[in-house]
């Protein structure tokens, strides 16, 4: 099952202290979307919604003769959600409440208690152990009894949970149109590539540099056409030394491709970059065996401006893409063997596709690159100070989780955590808020 979450802000506050998980749902023949609402001391504070697709065909349970047992358990809707619930309160805080009235729609009154009991049971998710699943707000069951005993209570969360089940509807629809979009991508860029098959698993890559000094890479993934940010990747480069894009191409594939992670390989791998680049990366793949990679360098667009010319001439996105001798990269990028340069037709799904492929990549580089000068920034701060020397700096560091939390606290807290006067600490709290801005 896939799922796909994203994440909205509500503003509802009821007069009641409560703890709970509101959750709607949306059905679709092949699909469900789940919205959950997360109220907290009374407050609903946000909602995110996740989208499950149905695969295959759940087959009826048997039991030992072949019988078929659990007829009311709803089939794969059952299924789908219990694997939801589960999944998501295994990664996710559970509080002490969650209210699923469409439960009773699809799940039988004792799959229902097996799940209550194994949700009950989970630990190291913040937790007290306290817990009931209400999965009907009309009925006075004994599985109710712990809800209904709040006042005014059962009519609100009726309401919240038909409104998070509309939400889940406009979801599900906000979710369609882009999946439309991202296969419209796929199936334009196999053909604008004569690939043979939809690129369902693409990694694009990105250098970033500032000075000849802190580069960085970025790895950002896309399956079905859309970001897998869970997947995405950071690399500080450590080997290759000042300016060296293709010395730092190089050592991001090797790192990407090392022996452990060989076997994952993408359908699709796109760099930064045109025919340079795509060679050393190319280069590097044939030692690696992994010659048979879909291998393209996304080009930049161009502009350019004659001194004596008002008219500004700018260039075509383009991809790269290297030859193939037997299906392999070719061994070398020769006149005779060139690669193809393809341009990109604006506005076509297949450049929508691989250019937000790229500025996301440059995006998530950029951000890194950023971090960490702000780092260095501020530790060469550090250095400066006056009385501040290397074991009361160390005593700094380790008191405190980051420079942050030294500018938010005051100036007595920092003597006192770090060991230091207060006078010192002072220079530190104002020579960290002037480079904070």
């Amino acid at each position: 099952m896939k799922i796909i979450p994203v994440r909205t802000d509500d503003t509802v506050h009821l007069d009641s202290d409560i703890d709970a998980d509101l959750i709607g749902i949306h059905w679709q023949e092949n699909a469900v979307c789940f919205y959950v609402s997360h109220m907290r001391e009374g407050r609903l504070l946000s909602g995110e919604h996740f989208v499950v697709e149905r695969l295959a065909d759940i087959p009826p349970e048997t039991n030992d003769v072949g019988e078929v047992i659990l007829e009311d358990c709803g089939g794969w809707r059952a299924e789908a959600v219990e694997s939801f619930l589960c999944q998501y309160y295994l990664r996710n805080f559970r509080p002490p409440m969650v209210v699923f009235p469409a439960l009773a729609d699809v799940m039988s009154a004792a799959r229902t208690h097996l799940l209550e009991k194994f949700l009950s049971e989970l630990k190291d998710n913040g937790s007290d152990g306290k817990f009931s699943l209400v999965r009907n707000l009309i009925a006075k069951s004994s599985d109710d009894k712990i809800f209904l005993k709040k006042k005014g209570l059962a009519k609100s969360f009726r309401a919240l949970c038909e409104s998070a089940s509309e939400t889940a509807k406009e979801r599900y629809k906000d979710w369609l149109r882009t999946d439309e979009t991202a296969r419209d991508g796929l199936e334009g860029l196999a053909t604008f590539l004569s690939l043979g098959k939809l690129p369902v698993w693409m990694e694009c890559f990105d250098i970033s540099t500032f000075q000849g000094s802190e580069t960085v890479a970025s790895q950002v993934v896309f399956r079905d056409g859309k970001p897998a940010r869970g997947d995405y990747r950071r690399y500080i480069i450590k080997e290759t030394h000042g300016q060296d894009d293709f010395g730092s191409l190089r050592e991001v594939m090797r790192r990407r491709f090392k022996e452990e992670r060989r076997h994952e390989i993408p359908d699709l791998l796109i760099v930064d970059g045109g025919e340079p680049q795509v060679r050393e990366v190319g280069y590097v793949l044939r030692a690696l065996g992994l010659g048979k990679i879909g291998l393209v360098g996304i080009a930049k667009s161009r502009t350019e401006r004659a001194f004596t010319e008002s008219r500004v001439n700018a260039s075509e996105e383009r991809l790269v893409v290297p030859e193939r001798v037997d299906g392999e990269i070719a061994p070398e990028i020769a006149p005779e063997i060139a690669p193809q340069t393809c341009v990109l037709r604006v506005g076509s799904s297949e450049f929508r596709l691989v250019t937000r492929m790229r500025d996301e990549a440059h995006r998530f580089a950029i951000t890194l690159h950023r971090n960490r000068r702000d780092k260095v920034s501020r530790m060469s701060v550090l250095h400066r100070i006056d009385a501040l020397g290397p074991k009361k700096r160390k005593a700094l560091l380790l008191a405190f989780s980051g420079m942050d939390e030294i500018v938010a606290v005051s100036v007595d807290e920092i003597a006192a955590r770090a060991g230091i006067s207060v006078l010192v600490a002072q220079k530190v709290k104002d020579a960290l808020e002037k480079i904070a801005g």
